[in-house]
């Protein structure tokens, strides 16, 4: 009964219905709290992602003459953000993430630049994110416990192997939440503590990586992650107890030699 010309007494489609354009409706309007965008196609864009995609604009001063620029990194799909690459470093970046939060239809977040700071507890808005990526960030402050409630997500990666310093405190029992991850890198922070005992509730997971950290110890249950996933956790402050028959990658001058372990 969506078609515009929908007829209760029909009793077979015939191949006659008529629907409206994707955030139209059938008087050729857009739905309330959506705007046709003229000047760029002529389609209904979401009015909140608009709005958002101008501030996101603004970051870059004369760099990208609109938010439909190619370099900008916003992927559109029916008239609302689903995804933000970003690979330039803006002119402005203090509230970059508050700003790309506001996205709220996110799928994808993929950042390789520096200087993002700390991580907005309003990431735990973006239920449908599937992938979170930072590559060479210089971050800070601890991961917001909001974000393990995204269950989505399939791939997670914190990478760095460039910058000093890094996300600190440590992971909790609520990773287990994540139960569609099959890929995990957390590298080059300053995460410390134990690999809680619900990271084998990973039974997606294909790669686990958490070199160059200090976490102090692993669960007896870390072997229940599944027979094919890589893992890599060299780079730590794990002493050869934690040398259990899965880990492949042990390098002991790498982990419980450091000098730095809490």
């Amino acid at each position: 009964n969506s078609a515009c010309n929908y007829d209760l007494n029909a009793t077979k489609d015939d191949g006659s219905c008529t629907y409206a354009e994707i955030n139209y409706d059938c008087e050729g309007n857009c739905f309330d709290g959506y705007t046709e965008l003229n000047w760029y196609d002529g389609a209904c864009y979401y009015d909140e992602d608009i709005s958002t995609a101008g501030q996101f604009q603004a970051l870059y001063g004369s760099l990208y003459e609109n938010f439909f620029a190619n370099g900008l990194g916003l992927t559109w799909h029916e008239g609302k953000v689903i995804a933000v690459f970003i690979g330039v470093q803006p002119v402005n970046q203090n509230n970059i993430l508050d700003i790309i939060f506001k996205f709220k239809s996110l799928l994808e977040i993929d950042i390789m630049f520096k200087n993002i700071g700390s991580i907005p507890s309003t990431i735990g808005e973006l239920t449908n994110l599937t992938k979170f990526s930072t590559y060479n960030c210089s971050m800070e402050g601890t991961i917001p416990s909001e974000f393990w409630n995204l269950v989505n997500l399939t791939e997670l990666s914190f990478f760095n192997d460039y910058t000093e310093g890094g996300l600190s405190g440590s992971i909790p029992e609520e990773i287990g939440n994540l139960t569609n991850l099959d890929y995990l890198t957390i590298t080059g922070q300053e995460l410390t503590g134990a690999i809680p005992n619900n990271i084998s509730n990973l039974s997606k997971l294909k790669y686990f990586d958490i070199w160059d950290n200090k976490f102090t110890s692993l669960p007896e249950s870390f072997c229940n992650l599944p027979e094919d996933c890589e893992i890599y956790v060299s780079g730590n402050c794990l002493s050869e107890e934690y040398h259990y028959d899965c880990i492949d990658d042990w390098d002991t001058d790498g982990n419980y030699l450091q000098t730095n372990c809490p």
